[in-house]
This record gives structure tokens, sequence and C-alpha cells, in this order.
């Protein structure tokens, strides 16, 4: 990741954290949003094959991990069941290994 989409992200993240309230994934897709960090995931990783959490829901997790109130593992993907249910998919398993 070159100098200006580190300073890019970190300014993003500085703000993501000052505007942090309950409803993270809200605020989550305000400040990073999903193309710009497709983008970066996909210059960054190249082809990966598609998983329960690919990189970028695998990152977008971890964000709401370390800024949440919990920091478990555990609420992370229960956070990533939730988000699965609320999309209409099958919910996967609260196994916090594949994470």
């Amino acid at each position: 990741m070159n100098s200006n989409k580190k300073r890019h992200l970190a300014e993003q993240v500085k703000r993501f954290r000052a505007r942090f309230v309950q409803t993270m994934g809200a605020v989550l897709g305000d400040v990073l949003t999903a193309p710009l960090l497709m983008q970066w995931v996909a210059e960054e990783t190249g082809v990966f094959r598609r998983r329960l959490y690919d990189p970028l829901q695998t990152l977008m997790l971890f964000i709401e991990q370390v800024l949440g109130a919990d920091h478990s593992c555990q609420d992370a993907v229960a956070r990533g069941v939730s988000g699965q249910v609320a999309q209409g998919q099958a919910p996967g398993s609260l196994n916090t290994a594949a994470y």
C-alpha cells in the first residue's frame, strides 16, 4: 500500500473513531465505503477464493472488534452472522475458527 493510501486510510480511521457510536455498521459504511475497501483489498490480495470471511469481511469485522466495547472474537463473529441473516443469507457458524 503506498504512502498516500496509508495516509488516506489513517485519516478515515481517525474520523471513524471520532464518530464511533453504537450504530457501528452504519458509521463504518459512511467512512470506509465498501467499493473503496474492495479496491484496496483487490490491490493488496489479488485473487482469493470466496470464503465465509473474505478479506473485506474480515477487515470490517476486525475494525469493529477493535473499536467495539467488547473486543472479543466471539462478538465479531456474532456480528458477522447477524449481518448474514440481515442480508437474507443462511447464518454461518458462531465458531470463531474461520474468522
